[in-house]
């Protein structure tokens, strides 16, 4: 496992107000889907996500959108 690497991720959509939930994209080229969902692996972005934002994540072997549901201590995404 690699882990999160911020320069695969990118904004791809943004409220002006950050009331609209952003939509980020990121794609890992070292980690499976099954790793990029599990909890904590976006914790060093955690700061700039809110829950609803909504993430397009491309892993290795699979893609899929996902909805951020926690930013408390783990951040933490379900799939839609």
């Amino acid at each position: 496992m690699a882990g999160f690497d911020r320069k695969y991720l990118a904004l791809s959509s943004s409220g002006f107000s950050r009331k609209a939930p952003q939509i980020i994209t990121y794609r890992s080229t070292t980690d499976l889907i099954a790793t990029i969902i599990t909890s904590a692996y976006f914790n060093d972005f955690i700061n700039e996500l809110d829950v609803n934002d909504l993430m397009w994540l491309v892993g290795t072997d699979a893609s899929g959108l996902y909805k951020v549901t926690s930013v408390t201590t783990n951040v933490t995404v379900a799939a839609i």
